[in-house]
């Protein structure tokens, strides 16, 4: 389902464009009150006890990652920036505070080059036009930034950028990718680097006992938006999972391997399962970057590897999609059995679904954390 939020309270927002921009749905609404629905709309799911929700340690400046879009009316007038709620077009962003002031500056600057380029906005009906979205990417706790251009395959080949690479001269990594649409095929994504690496990182710490880990971001990379919620969310995980040193985990929907690093060092073995290839490519570097030596990635879909039988364990976690685990997936965990399941769910209806059909096992807790205030 959809969190809708009727306020009790309203306050001014805080950002001259929400009333128009689609980046934010609650900005007129005290965090505290935006605090109480999310927490109903978990409950509404279950019948077992809600603990109280983690909020986030400030409803601002937390997003490690913005996309805007390139818009161009037919008249020629160029904007930059996020979509807005109820039309297509785009809101050209003066301000924006779920992001760093960085962000702002590089829109700007990204703005004015355009401003002065031939290039155009990509329009997808005509399959006409050149430049589709700009994405800024940071690590919150390393302080590097990548700037990620996405083109169509419109875009000449020797097209020089050299004048959008010095329109962003604190960026630690620049990458233009091209999406290559063709009739009956599956798009295709090429990338070129045109400044610094083709990664940045971000560190994960482990609260217990102050160690940090290391993850390498890469432009598709899947890394949770809200880095700090995020840890903190692996960090209580962890905590519920009781794990012990006999313990071999299963860490199923792995992506970048969180889950399955931060339980490496506590456990016998980590087995860690994802069935997109570019997340199991960042996940065993992620696994060497942090010298762990137990624990292998597999690629594959959940359910099929699940059903070979080769896999076994005491503890899992689970961290799937929004549409959820699914009824084959479901049932190989009942035959694997181990003694717990940490579920991590973005979407409480697929949850609760799975939960009534994991008959072997109980609910003990039910956490909600805020990763989008």
């Amino acid at each position: 389902g959809k969190l809708t939020i009727e306020a009790k309270n309203v306050v001014e927002p805080l950002c001259r464009h929400f009333r128009i921009c689609g980046g934010c749905s609650f900005q007129h609404i005290p965090y505290t009150e935006q605090l109480l629905h999310k927490k109903k709309f978990v409950s509404d799911h279950f019948s077992f006890p809600i603990e109280n929700i983690l909020p986030s340690e400030s409803p601002w400046q937390y997003r490690n990652k913005m996309e805007f879009s390139f818009y161009q009316t037919a008249v020629g007038e160029k904007s930059l920036g996020l979509r807005q709620r109820k039309m297509r077009k785009v809101e050209s962003l003066l301000e924006c505070y779920i992001c760093r002031p960085w962000c702002m500056d590089a829109l700007s600057s990204v703005r004015e080059w355009w401003a002065s380029s031939s290039l155009s906005a990509y329009h997808f009906g005509k399959n006409k036009g050149h430049l589709r979205s700009l994405t800024l990417r940071e690590g919150m706790r390393t302080g590097k930034k990548m700037v990620i251009l996405l083109a169509s395959d419109n875009m000449a080949e020797d097209e020089d950028l050299t004048t959008f690479v010095h329109a962003l001269p604190k960026v630690d990594s620049i990458v233009l990718r091209k999406q290559i649409i063709r009739p009956k095929t599956p798009t295709i994504f090429t990338e070129k680097i045109l400044h610094g690496k083709d990664h940045i990182e971000e560190h994960l710490i482990d609260f217990e006992d102050g160690s940090t880990y290391r993850f390498r971001i890469r432009p598709s990379s899947f890394f949770q938006t809200n880095t700090f919620q995020s840890n903190l969310l692996i960090q209580r995980a962890i905590e519920l999972a009781g794990l012990s040193r006999t313990d071999h985990v299963l860490d199923l929907y792995c992506g970048t391997g969180t889950f399955g690093i931060f339980a490496a060092k506590r456990v016998s073995k980590v087995v860690g399962i994802e069935v997109v290839a570019d997340a199991v490519e960042d996940a065993r570097k992620n696994v060497a970057l942090n010298g762990i030596t137990n624990m292998q990635i597999f690629l594959g879909d959940v359910a099929g590897l699940l059903a070979k039988g080769e896999f076994l364990a005491t503890v899992v976690f689970v961290n799937p999609p929004r549409e959820g685990l699914g009824p084959k997936a479901v049932a190989e965990l009942q035959k694997i059995s181990p003694k717990k399941i940490v579920y991590v769910s973005c979407n409480p209806a697929s949850q609760a679904a799975d939960c009534l059909g994991l008959t072997h096992f109980k609910i003990t807790h039910i956490l909600p954390v805020d990763q989008f205030p």
